[in-house]
């Protein structure tokens, strides 16, 4: 064995090296010198070259070392294989390194080490070409991907934890239209498990390979990528569920690896002058929660994430002896490192106590993750609107009086106007209204106790903050009316008809403004008369009627949902019944209510962290739980987010729908990703998943 050693200083510190729009830092340090030696040692096969010592980020700082004497040897592994990839995976009980290899294939290498050494031993060789390489494991089961280095094609290897991954059969997954140039998994709370895939010049695809209620491979395409030119390495932390992506000559960005929600990126760590990284990166990997690698030609660090995306911070770096570093992965106290150029694996010292310390900074500093909570999938779902944006909003649901499983879905395009769906999710009918933001229906109301009984829609229209009439007769939607109300810019709007012998219109401005109409109907049609005025501190949107009870639930967007009585000489003072917090998640948006055998509730869309919470449609209001819709692997379509919207019926709609239909509009429509649009979910299925 032929060893490299390095004599440098140890120095230790706590940082607080948050950069915020002023690139302000704070800085505690502790310094304590020591002297410790830094060993990389190769097989004689391999030899034995001379390199120079670098260092990745700039010292100037003194930033923490490696902080242990180490020596190092790979055996078994010889030179000439064209090692491309490493991970960690578990082989009968025991976390060992997988190795791709171009010209050997898949290496398991055991690792056997002490405080003085490492060592490595090849328990396991699967034959092929393989290059890029990442794993994840559950207690059940545990997954490889890597790609073919002939054909560029995705490999998933999957097992479970009893059995022997290396015996366990390769899947190729579906060719991407590009060379992949980088692999990463993500594997959610639920245990799905996603896979990127990124092309280098700026493309890439996010796929969903697992499906954890079926306990099955599916492969399916969530959604396309849109990255910097030159991204050519990711990794996901799926402690914060956060993808990492390196772009070459400028950084590290930080992206949210969930498949729904908007995607947006913080800068986590650049190199100068826009930070310390003194080396253009060539990859980063995930090693430990909420701890990833950079690595370059000048050397790797190891950073921990910062919260609301500020630049991690520097919790290890060392001066290696490696040429090209072209991987990383931690385990049983060392990191280890492809040193693609020599052909061989480099260690570095790193404590577990170092990393653990770091772990438990990292969750006190970091904003949880969205809370855990049962999940339903859509059973059909209308089309996407034409175009991309923010068009869908909101829904509203008729009742076919005969023959139920005939009831249509009003859906509005805040663009264009007011589509009509069928509940296979079909478009029946189209009616270009202008900028129609919400929309509601009362079905057999007389606007005077003499008139007939008639199906009314009534919704706010932006494009001259009217209230737009329609009528719906057996089910064809029809515009009749256009009522002025004098806001400036009008928002949510819902109906009231106690007793089906009146019906009241209440319509919001942006500004809190409420204005409550009475629908009348003389010769020259439908109009309205205002019957009362209040208002709210801040922007509200949706709101909703019980007809039954007179009272009216009203969501403010930052505040919550308060309830106010909806007769109108009543008083204009209302109360708050459920405020933002740890349920709901700002902005509180649609509001439905539902009462038939499965009980009385009222439902709240949770936008800020894509769920929907159930309360109990009568005082007290207790809180019930909450849902969100995820991915349906059967049908191909996808959950939803950022919710505006939604509507529900207690009524049994035929064999999908038997206790009632929940629609919530989709503000990001995957699989694969297309314009906005519009989900449709079994209230049977949300209430049997929270009764389990």
């Amino acid at each position: 064995m032929c060893s490299c050693f390095i004599s440098v200083n140890d120095w230790e510190k706590t940082v607080n090296h948050q950069h915020n729009k002023n690139h302000t830092t704070t800085k505690n340090l502790v310094r304590r010198s020591t002297s410790i030696a830094l060993i990389c040692a190769i097989t004689g096969l391999l030899g034995c070259n001379s390199t120079s010592q670098k260092t990745l980020y700039d010292t100037t700082d003194n930033q923490p070392l490696y902080a242990q004497n180490a020596s190092v040897s790979v055996s078994n592994i010889k030179a000439g294989n064209k090692l491309s990839g490493l991970a960690v995976v578990t082989h009968k009980g025991r976390q060992v390194m997988a190795i791709a290899s171009e010209k050997t294939g898949i290496i398991l290498a055991a690792i056997n080490s002490d405080s003085q050494a490492l060592n490595t031993q090849v328990i396991s060789q699967l034959k092929g070409s393989y290059e890029l390489l990442d794993s994840r494991q559950t207690s059940q089961r545990q997954w490889l991907i890597t790609a073919d280095a002939q054909t560029g094609q995705p490999v998933i290897f999957s097992a479970t934890q009893d059995s022997d991954l290396m015996s366990a059969t390769a899947t190729a997954l579906r060719e991407t239209r590009f060379q992949t140039d980088a692999l990463c998994l993500y594997l959610d709370k639920q245990n799905n498990l996603f896979a990127f895939m990124l092309d280098g010049y700026g493309g890439g695809e996010m796929r969903w390979l697992w499906d954890a209620r079926k306990d099955s491979l599916v492969d399916i395409t969530v959604k396309q990528l849109s990255l910097p030119p030159g991204s050519e390495s990711c990794a996901v932390d799926d402690a914060s569920a956060a993808l990492l992506v390196a772009e070459e000559e400028f950084g590290v960005w930080q992206y949210p690896a969930e498949p729904e929600g908007a995607w947006q990126r913080h800068l986590v760590a650049a190199v100068k002058p826009w930070g310390k990284v003194q080396a253009s990166p060539i990859g980063v990997k995930a090693i430990a929660p909420y701890h990833f690698a950079l690595f370059s030609e000048q050397g790797a660090a190891v950073y921990r994430l910062n919260n609301k995306g500020t630049h991690a911070e520097v919790v290890a770096l060392g001066k290696l002896n490696a040429q090209e570093i072209a991987d990383v992965v931690w385990l049983n106290d060392k990191l280890l490192l492809l040193d693609e150029a020599e052909d061989a694996i480099v260690s570095a010292p790193l404590a577990a106590k170092k990393i653990e310390k770091s772990i438990a900074t990292a969750k006190q500093q970091l904003a949880p993750l969205p809370a855990v909570y049962p999940t339903v999938t859509a059973k059909a779902q209308t089309p996407a609107m034409q175009r991309r944006g923010d068009a869908a909003d909101d829904p509203a649901i008729w009742v076919h009086p005969t023959h139920p499983e005939k009831s249509l879905v009003l859906g509005t395009n805040k663009k264009w106007g007011l589509f009509v769906y069928d509940l296979q999710g079909n478009e029946t009918q189209a009616i270009a209204t202008g900028h129609i933001n919400n929309v509601d229906i009362r079905q057999g109301v007389r606007l005077a106790p003499n008139q007939k009984a008639q199906d009314i829609a009534i919704a706010s229209n932006r494009s001259d903050n009217t209230l737009t009439v329609y009528t719906l007769n057996n089910g064809h939607v029809k515009q009749v009316a256009n009522i002025a109300t004098g806001l400036n810019d009008v928002y949510g709007v819902c109906l009231y008809a106690p007793n089906k012998q009146a019906l009241y219109a209440f319509i919001n401005d942006k500004d809190g403004r409420f204005k409550q109409y009475q629908l009348i109907e003389n010769t020259a049609g439908i109009d309205a008369n205002l019957v009362r005025e209040f208002h709210l501190d801040s922007q509200p949107e949706a709101c909703v009627a019980n007809d039954a009870t007179g009272e009216l639930f009203i969501g403010e967007e930052d505040a919550g949902v308060w309830l106010f009585d909806a007769n109108p000489t009543a008083s204009i003072s209302g109360r708050l019944i459920a405020a933002v917090g740890d349920v709901l998640v700002a902005d509180v948006e649609g509001l439905g209510l539902i009462n038939n055998a499965l009980g009385n509730y009222l439902v709240v869309s949770s936008q800020g962290d894509n769920s929907y919470a159930i309360y109990q449609a009568e005082a007290p209001y207790n809180y019930v739980g909450s849902f969100r819709v995820g991915l349906n692997s059967d049908n191909q379509i996808d959950g939803t987010s950022e919710t505006d919207g939604i509507a529900i019926t207690g009524a049994a709609l035929g064999e999908h729908y038997p206790q009632g239909l929940l629609v919530i509009q989709d503000g990001f429509n995957l699989m694969p990703s297309q314009p906005q649009n519009f989900k449709y979910v079994s209230w049977q299925d949300v209430i049997t998943e929270l009764a389990k």
